[in-house]
């Protein structure tokens, strides 16, 4: 008399789907973490008592301008002298970036420098510079 044999029941975790979802999490942070591009330089923005930048709405994608305490500048994260400031304005004016500037400078640079790149941005072509601050600190 021959038996049948059982066939076993295997028992066991199928892990494939699991790692599927860390994966798909792991590149959904790692392309909601990179929205903002770190800025060439470190500054200290200027304390703002007034005004709310936050119901602000931009009409065009400006061109960002680093100033540091010590004078050295960044124009859209590339570093430039202030001889070669208004050519390179200039140049991304007529590449197609609008003529605005968000100006960046640090809150221990000297006010006689901002006021004098104020003036070579106007006469770069820049129709609207924006002042970046930071908000008082809510306590």
């Amino acid at each position: 008399m021959e038996f049948e044999s059982r066939r076993r029941i295997r028992i066991g975790l199928n892990l494939v789907p699991l790692i599927n979802v860390i994966f798909l999490l792991l590149i959904f942070f790692m392309l909601a973490g990179t929205l903002r591009a770190p800025e060439h330089f470190p500054i200290v923005r200027p304390l703002s008592t007034t005004g709310d930048s936050s119901q602000l709405e931009p009409l065009y994608e400006p061109v960002e301008l680093l100033v540091t305490s010590d004078g050295r500048l960044a124009l859209n994260g590339r570093e430039v002298s202030r001889a070669e400031l208004p050519a390179a304005l200039a140049a991304e004016f007529r590449g197609g970036a609008s003529p605005a500037v968000a100006f960046k400078i640090d809150a221990r640079a000297a006010t006689g420098d901002m006021l004098d790149l104020i003036g070579t941005l106007r006469t770069a072509g820049a129709r609207l510079v924006l002042l970046a601050t930071r908000p008082p600190d809510r306590q």
